[in-house]
């Protein structure tokens, strides 16, 4: 590894980050051709900003012109906080529990992008959570952060897919991360755990079953055939596949005692209805009302969205197809 690729990687991890791989900036041409034909399924649903600015989407040279290099970070945000086991209470995914993980990624982000652009005169970046025509999942994986797993959601050996995900774009020339080996294997505890089928190949997620897109995305009733299959009033597809795979349990307090305490600020506890800890944020609330609306069928007039619950797939070599992740354009007010 060169000094400048070492000293960038020190400074992400000094920034509180658990994960950091660096991908060359390059056209995503394989992916890319998956995306087109996930979205030509109809498997995007309604959402139909993801079928906008792919060439943007699948060469990052198309957004920063004279990009070399792809710098991914993950933040670990699991939090052991038992969830409860009796009650009319709604499961709320942990990465709902702390604070909106925009800000808490952002301020670690742009702490690194202003420090790289420092690094040498007339450096150029981009940084990106969760927003803008960014595949993330592709480009974890391309960094050796995580592996794609058959969930669609990025796997890393040391916490599962307890992750956040951002990536700063930059002219910079960065030695790349060898990409990461797919470890699920013959697994498909995820698929199993799927309680609408949404997963309905491995690497290939419909939205129109998906938990995450029907609470989060959704507007309008949400069809009757799935009103029974919401597992207790979950707010989220992710906390069920996560909780039962084997690269996440076990692991996630393991890497660094648990969540680092800028990813688990203002916790609030998985049973809102008549349980809480802490302070209830925004984001909590929204997803409260959104698991009450789904139990009553209700659509909710927002566009949001889960992180890593983008629901692309690729193929990256042999016969696995794994799945990308086709990032919203900027706006405002999303979680």
């Amino acid at each position: 590894m060169d000094d400048l690729t070492a000293r960038v990687k020190r400074k992400a991890r000094e920034l509180g980050f658990t994960g950091v791989g660096i991908a060359e900036a390059a056209a995503l041409e394989e992916e890319g051709a998956h995306l087109r034909e996930w979205l030509d399924r109809g498997y995007h649903a309604s959402m139909a900003w993801m079928a906008r600015n792919t060439e943007r989407r699948t060469d990052p040279r198309n957004i920063l012109p004279g990009a070399r290099s792809v710098v991914v970070v993950a933040l670990n945000y699991y939090d052991d906080t038992p969830r409860p086991v009796e009650g009319r209470t709604g499961k709320i995914s942990r990465y709902a529990w702390g604070d909106d993980y925009h800000d808490v990624m952002g301020e670690k982000l742009g702490a690194l992008r202003l420090w790289l652009t420092g690094l040498r005169p007339g450096t150029e970046a981009r940084l990106y959570v969760d927003t803008g025509p960014v595949m993330e999942k592709a480009w974890a994986a391309r960094a050796g952060v995580g592996w794609l797993g058959k969930h669609a959601n990025v796997i890393t050996r040391d916490v599962g897919s307890w992750v956040f995900l951002g990536e700063i774009l930059t002219t910079l020339a960065l030695e790349p991360d060898a990409p990461a080996l797919d470890r699920c294997g013959t697994c498909t505890r995820c698929i199993a755990a799927c309680p609408t089928g949404a997963i309905v190949e491995p690497y290939v997620v419909d939205s129109n079953r998906c938990l995450s897109y029907l609470t989060i995305e959704h507007r309008g009733a949400i069809d009757g055939a799935l009103h029974g299959q919401f597992d207790g009033g979950r707010a989220s597809r992710r906390p069920r596949l996560n909780d039962g795979m084997r690269w996440t349990r076990g692991r996630s307090a393991r890497s660094s005692g648990g969540a680092p305490s800028s990813a688990r600020n203002s916790r609030a506890s998985g049973g809102i209805s008549g349980s809480c800890s802490g302070r209830l944020t925004p984001i909590v609330v929204f997803i409260h009302l959104m698991c009450d609306a789904a139990r009553r069928g209700i659509g909710a007039n927002r566009e949001t969205h889960a992180p890593q619950t983008d629901h692309h797939r690729f193929r990256t070599g042999g016969a696995h197809r794994r799945p990308l992740r086709g990032a919203r354009e900027s706006r405002a007010g999303h979680i």
